[in-house]
């Protein structure tokens, strides 16, 4: 760097104000007149946002208290259903099985290895059953929780 040019690592006399490429152009700001267009559709049954209606946040907002999103359903394995649950510890428990087996028990029986390979097909199996069966609707973007 020339001597007169300050290192941009360097504090100098410019710190207060924020760099160049912070600012906004005219050109890049977006106008009420276009912040009103983005909101127009907001409260068709159609818009993409958050899972919460649109009325119920356009209530809250009516009445002026702080709203706050309500606490969602719990999930988890406690909450599952207790096949996929059986299913999943199966699959999980026979491999682990195997591998224990084949490191520690070198001659390991060849009834238990059968047994965890039946154990673990029937839990894959389940894990499949298990699965959404539902078809897309026409028009449906597929996000689905």
């Amino acid at each position: 760097m020339s001597a007169g040019t300050p290192d941009p690592g360097e504090p100098g006399d410019d710190d207060a104000r924020s760099p160049d490429w912070e600012a906004l152009g005219d050109a890049d700001r977006v106008s009420e007149a276009q912040w009103a267009e983005v909101l127009a559709g907001y409260d068709s049954p159609a818009a993409v946002n958050s899972e919460v209606p649109a009325d119920l946040v356009a209530d809250e907002l009516a009445a002026g208290d702080d709203w706050e999103r309500p606490d969602p359903p719990p999930v988890g394995w406690r909450t599952a259903p207790r096949a996929l649950v059986l299913s999943l510890i199966a699959v999980l428990g026979a491999i682990a099985g195997l591998l224990v087996g084949a490191l520690f028990f070198r001659p390991m029986p060849g009834w238990l290895t059968l047994l965890l390979v039946v154990v673990m097909l029937g839990g894959g199996v389940q894990l499949f059953r298990s699965l959404p069966s539902e078809r897309r609707r026409d028009g449906d973007d597929g996000a689905a929780v």
